[in-house]
């Protein structure tokens, strides 16, 4: 299973609360390690959401100069 970072570009895989599949943003906050949510910035919409990670797909990790966790 993939460590979602700090930065890492996401899409949405199902439709989320008021978020629609296919949607795509940023996580902006990540919790501990082991938790399975992450606070999503989303582009298109401006929403900012806590989404489960089983809800997301990463479309492009985050270079460690942005940020990235994974380190």
């Amino acid at each position: 299973m993939s460590i979602f970072g700090l930065y890492d570009e996401v899409e949405l895989s199902t439709d989320f609360e008021e978020a629609c599949s296919g949607q795509r943003g940023r996580i902006i906050h990540t919790f501990d390690r082991t938790d399975m949510v992450v606070v999503v910035e989303f582009w298109n919409s401006e929403k900012i959401l806590d989404v489960p990670i089983n809800y997301l797909r990463i479309i492009k990790k985050a270079s460690k100069d942005e940020g990235d966790l994974d380190g």
